[in-house]
């Protein structure tokens, strides 16, 4: 059995972030509760299944790589200005364009000093989910697809894992469409969002912390701008989802030498093999 879940990491990671996950998800959503620690707790199992797959397939080396990846501080400033204020500047944009369609630009709405607490559960948070979908999962795919592709695998399956949550549409007075449709929005965002990530991940020679980071700027205007969480797709989702995919296909064709500042992975099987290959030339 470990002989077979070593040689299929992927899907034996995916499996365990589904499960692990929706055992909880799924209960949550359909009971509707406002518990905090239910519903952040789902957060941290994809780093769970990453790390359990880690261990089976790499012992060690592989557990030590994610957590070192998800430690990466020290990249250029450039890429902690483009990850935080990046996504808010996507958000900003798109709220300006959609007051000419009759959509009121938000009120100021500052967190004050809740903001640093927010920003820190956000993160952490955050960082439970991405160490897998990012961490493990990515440069295992771009090891084998071309790096777009590798980054729209990881965001259709990253939408697909948070599918529960649709489950509480009824709780909230939503009809069947209107769950669809907000549904079908977060794919569309997602998967621009995911190549986004792709590309910062990369460029960072691997940095789970700031992709983390972008993860988590797409949500912090709110903390500074009451901008409503309205129960249809508003013209302002449409104008975001335009914004990012053209961020996203800009990014694609600016780096098409190197796709998403895509470089050989150094994931611990890959490393192995790279060696044993060495060592086999060697001898021959």
């Amino acid at each position: 059995m470990v002989k077979s879940l070593k040689a299929h990491p992927v899907i034996t990671f995916y499996i365990l972030a589904f499960v692990l996950a929706w055992c909880i998800k799924v209960p949550v959503s359909l009971s509707n509760t406002n518990n905090i620690l239910f519903r952040l707790l789902p957060s941290f199992f994809p780093a769970i299944a990453a790390l359990i797959t880690a261990a089976i397939i790499a012992g060690k080396h592989g557990v030590g790589d994610l957590l070192k990846q998800a430690g990466k501080l020290r990249v250029s400033p450039v890429w902690y200005l483009i990850a935080l204020v990046g996504p808010m500047a996507l958000n900003l944009l798109a709220l300006v364009l959609a007051v000419p369609f009759g959509e009121p630009f938000p009120g100021i709405a500052f967190a004050g000093i809740r903001l640093l607490p927010v920003f820190l559960i956000a993160t952490f948070s955050g960082l439970g989910e991405e160490l897998g979908w990012r961490g493990f999962a990515l440069p295992r795919l771009q090891d084998r697809f071309n790096p777009v592709v590798a980054s729209l695998i990881v965001g259709l399956l990253w939408w697909a894992w948070h599918l529960p949550d649709a489950l509480t549409g009824p709780a909230r007075g939503l009809s069947l469409q209107q769950d669809i449709s907000l549904e079908l929005r977060d794919l569309v965002q997602d998967l621009a969002i995911s190549i986004l990530m792709a590309w910062i991940y990369n460029g960072t020679n691997r940095s789970v912390l700031l992709a983390t980071l972008f993860h988590v700027g797409i949500g912090l205007l709110q903390e500074f701008l009451a901008i409503p969480n309205t129960p249809h797709v508003s013209v302002m989702d449409i104008l975001l989802s335009v914004a990012l995919w053209i961020a996203a296909v800009t990014v694609v064709l600016a780096s098409r030498r190197a796709p998403l500042a895509y470089r050989q992975s150094e994931t611990p099987e890959t490393a192995a093999l790279l060696a044993n290959n060495s060592s086999d030339t060697a001898i021959g």
